[in-house]
């Protein structure tokens, strides 16, 4: 019987995560930048059918700086409500030591506000959330707006990386 439970709760975790909603199109490891011979890569779940650009959620993995990834972020609810979300990946504290990680997170969204218009997202509407580590790193996003020394210089440079909200 507890095998039973454990099999139906874990089916109920692994559906709503990976579920995507119809409609909605997935644009899965596009390269947003490249250091040292590594694609940093992020995917989009974008709504080719929207009428208006949509607000941006981008989702920033946990994993306490050593795991982790941009693969099923529990965007459902977001994109049931007809938001576009992003998934980024970043480089974790084995391959590279801190600021390089917010440097990521910024070239990502330096990038997703260039490509704003393929993906029918708004570029003044930019939030970001994340759990653990990523916690941290949308807080830095929240708060650093356009901080020269954060900033890092890799992928499209000259654009905003500034978010307008964070949870």
């Amino acid at each position: 019987m507890p095998l039973v439970i454990l099999s139906l709760v874990l089916s109920m975790f692994i559906s709503k995560h990976a579920d995507v909603p119809p409609g909605v199109t997935v644009d899965r490891d596009l390269v947003y930048a490249t250091v040292d011979g590594k694609d940093l890569k992020l995917d989009v779940y974008w709504h080719p059918d929207a009428t208006k650009p949509m607000p941006l959620v981008v989702w920033v993995h946990g994993g306490a700086w050593r795991k982790g990834s941009k693969k099923n972020p529990r965007a459902k609810g977001l994109l049931d409500k007809r938001y576009a979300v992003a998934s980024v990946q970043y480089r974790l504290s084995q391959e590279a030591i801190f600021p390089a990680q917010i440097h990521d997170c910024k070239a990502a969204i330096r990038w997703l506000r260039s490509n704003a218009a393929k993906y029918k997202v708004d570029p003044d509407r930019f939030g970001v959330w994340g759990v653990s580590a990523g916690g941290h790193l949308v807080a830095l996003l929240g708060t650093s707006g356009d901080v020269e020394e954060l900033e890092g210089d890799l992928g499209v440079t000259g654009v905003s990386s500034r978010v307008q909200a964070v949870s």
